[in-house]
């Protein structure tokens, strides 16, 4: 594959998951997500992930750092293709924690955090073919 098809496609990924995030920011400051359509049941349920203690890392929203992921990703795609590898293997490791929080400790999923967490594996095609060609 070449080049520029691999920075198109980690560019289209980077701003999906710059705009979910962005949307979870947004609800995260304004406190309507304990109201929103992502509350499917009590184990897909938005509300419950957003409002627990997991929400917030050092008290930053999780969702604020996931858009400074996204963006830092996408950055480096396209400048220092040198440094995705190791922004993208520091991304994955707090989404597999992320994981871990919702599944095991809030016993709840959120919808939009878990498309979040598909584009961020995603982008790892994108990465690991990069460094092969």
């Amino acid at each position: 594959m070449r080049s520029n098809s691999l920075k198109l496609g980690l560019a289209v990924l980077c701003i999906l998951g710059m705009i979910i995030s962005s949307y979870l920011t947004y609800e995260t400051y304004s406190g309507s997500i304990d109201n929103g359509y992502c509350n499917i049941n009590s184990y897909i349920n938005c509300g419950n992930v957003a409002s627990s203690v997991y929400s917030r890392f050092f008290g930053i929203p999780d969702a604020v750092l996931g858009v400074s992921w996204f963006v830092l990703m996408l950055i480096s795609g396209l400048f220092r293709r040198d440094l995705l590898l190791y922004i993208w293997i520091l991304g994955i490791t707090f989404v597999v924690y992320l994981m871990y929080t919702e599944i095991f400790l809030i016993h709840s999923i959120c919808i939009f955090c878990t498309s979040a967490h598909v584009l961020a594996f995603s982008m790892g095609y994108f990465v690991l073919k990069g460094r092969t060609s």
